[in-house]
């Protein structure tokens, strides 16, 4: 039996207002995460000239592939793309953190799957967080994306985040060459990006020195997936 999901609806919402789609699926603590967005809510007054969004988290059993229940207390104006499983808590990047729609900027929205509850918010070194991958122990990689022309303008860069877990150390590494990345993964420590460079579409791999090197030349390349077979 197979069964598939392409709406995210708490109980008594107006579908027909709500049209949620799913942004990411992810395995946390023994449960699946299906993130969604949405229209906002009726009345919601959007500041900038960006999207504008309401983000849903459901939670399914992985063996009767039910519903157990729904977090539904993320505020409008966020996007969640990416979700990772970090000590037992989903760890949601709100791609829109840049956006001045709420009271305070937050990057990092952890929630519990066992209670549905946020329990902690996280602010990065820098915004934009797009898409994050566990690189060796403790460490997170994480891709920055500055999606407007404006934030550009106001000297907000692209960029790769190498977090350190058990320090808190972050590192920031500024990727020019990469302006649009879709997709991410980490090949044997060594974070690489699916996307359009100024030139050139494809796998595109962070060097040593920062660098980002285009590694495998493929037209509208989307997203990213390692099976590693050996040494």
């Amino acid at each position: 039996m197979v069964k598939t999901f392409d709406k995210v609806h708490p109980p008594g919402e107006d579908s027909s207002r709500q049209l949620f789609y799913i942004t990411t699926v992810a395995e946390v603590a023994g449960s699946i995460l299906v993130v969604g967005a949405g229209h906002p809510p009726k009345g919601y007054q959007r500041l900038t000239p960006h999207y504008a969004v309401t983000t849903r988290v459901g939670v399914i059993d992985p063996e009767t592939l039910t519903f157990r229940g729904y977090q539904t207390g993320l505020e409008p104006g966020l996007r969640i793309l990416n979700a990772l499983a970090i000590d037992g808590k989903a760890w949601l990047f709100n791609e829109l953190s840049h956006l001045a729609e709420r009271p305070a900027r937050t990057d990092v929205y952890v929630m519990d799957p066992q209670s549905l509850k946020i329990v902690d918010r996280l602010n990065l070194d820098h915004p934009f967080p797009n898409w994050a991958e566990h690189g060796d122990d403790g460490v997170i990689y994480i891709f920055h994306e500055v999606s407007t022309q404006r934030w550009r303008d106001a000297g907000y860069q692209a960029g790769i985040t190498r977090l350190d877990l058990a320090t808190g150390m972050e590192t920031f590494i500024p990727t020019p060459t990469m302006p649009h990345a879709p997709g991410m993964g980490v090949y044997r420590d060594r974070p690489c990006l699916a996307g359009r460079g100024k030139n050139s579409s494809g796998l595109w791999c962070l060097n040593e020195d920062g660098s980002l090197e285009l590694k495998v030349p493929q037209e509208n390349a989307i997203g990213v997936a390692f099976a590693l077979t050996g040494d």
